[in-house]
Order: structure tokens, then sequence, then C-alpha cells
């Protein structure tokens, strides 16, 4: 070859294992929107250096709100539909999950887009880095207001029962005292 000429070089790439990569990060993203869709959870991923959030919209479903813009992105868009009352009992489940890695499962009231309060449970575990310390916590949500209603139910018929028992104990007393 002369110095000068036109020439062309011609390199190639094995993409296969690329290929084969990004197949398995889809049919692993289609399980997990699958699994998602099925539990009829919301998921949350807060990155605990900046204090954003990431939101599914399943979770801002549950809150009633369609849009991103109506509930942004940020920790503060959870703390302010937070009922006052739960507030301590809330962070006190995310500090003992980043400060002693217990786990983070606590029912609240969150305030949905109407205006009124809805129970809902909130999961959530806390992710590393090398140096341990926190970076990020994700999870799930989930309304929990109907079974809380049932369960609220429950106790209210219990109770009737009980006093119904108590009301009525004097007379089997008496029944049993006449050979009843």
């Amino acid at each position: 070859m002369e110095l000068g000429s036109p020439s062309t070089i011609v390199t190639f790439f094995d993409i296969a294992g690329r290929r084969s990569a990004e197949r398995a990060l889809r049919k692993s993203e289609e399980r997990l929107d699958l699994a998602v869709r099925g539990s009829n959870d919301g998921l949350w991923d807060w990155d605990t250096t900046d204090n954003s959030v990431w939101y599914s919209n399943r979770f801002r479903n549950l809150l009633g709100y369609r849009e991103e813009t109506s509930f942004p992105g940020h920790i503060d868009s959870l703390l302010a539909v937070l009922h006052p009352e739960d507030r301590d009992v809330v962070q006190a489940a995310f500090t003992a999950n980043i400060d002693d890695y217990s786990p983070c499962d606590v029912e609240c009231r969150l305030r949905v887009a109407d205006g009124d309060y809805r129970w809902f449970r909130i999961r959530g575990e806390c992710i590393r880095g090398a140096d341990g310390r926190p970076m990020r916590m994700a999870g799930s949500l989930q309304d929990v207001t109907e079974r809380r209603a049932l369960m609220e139910e429950l106790g209210q018929v219990n109770q009737r029962l009980l006093e119904r028992h108590q009301e009525l104990e004097p007379r089997n007393q008496e029944g049993e005292a006449f050979g009843y």
C-alpha cells in the first residue's frame, strides 16, 4: 500500500452479549411491572441524599392524583398529606429503619386529592452505600382503609357481645342456682 492512497478500516463488534442483556432487562422490567400491577400497591424510592422521591403512577393514583405535577417527586409531598397525629409514628418507623435496621412497616392516614383521609400501610427498606451510610429508602404503599373499617366494625360487634354476655351472666347464675 502506498502512502497517501485511500484505504478502508472495518471494525466489528460482537453485540450478542449486549442484546442478551437488554432482553433480560426487558423481561425483568415486565415481570416487575406485572407483579406491581397484581399487588395493587404503589411504589416509592426516596434518594436520601437530595430528598427526591420517585413515586409510581399507582402510588399517585392511590392518593387520587393523576399528574406528577400535582404530587411532585419530593419527600415534602408525602409529608404534606400525612395526618398530623400520625407524623411521629411514621417518622419513628423511618428513623428506626435507617438507624437500627428495624423493619419499616407502619399504618397512617394520608389526605387524598379530594381532601378526605384514608388509611395506608407504608413499608420500606433502607439501602446503604459501601460505607454503611443511607443512600436510598424504597418501598410500597397499600390502601388499608377498608380493612381498618372492618376491624373497627368487628371490634364494635365484639364489644356488644361482651356487654350482652355481662348482662346475661347474672341470669345464668340465677338459673344454675335453681337447677335449670
